[in-house]
């Protein structure tokens, strides 16, 4: 004889399914951000560590300084 599941515990086996394929799906979005990001910036011929200011920060009177700035 075998035992059926009842109706909680499928909701939230189904539940769970769910949050797994949302979490897995941004988390692709984001790595192909950054993919696409890094591919851009190499095309540039820039890298990650940008040692210019931002557009950003040029048009909106941001920080003199940069990250590279603050590591040293």
């Amino acid at each position: 004889m075998m035992l059926s599941p009842s109706g909680r515990c499928v909701d939230s086996v189904f539940s769970l399914m769910l949050l797994a394929i949302v979490v897995l799906s941004w988390g692709y979005v984001i790595y192909g951000t950054r993919i696409a990001a890094q591919w851009e910036l190499e095309k540039r011929g820039e890298h990650a560590d940008v040692k210019s200011r931002s557009p950003l920060s040029q048009r909106c009177g941001g920080p003199n300084w940069t990250l590279n700035d603050v590591a040293s």
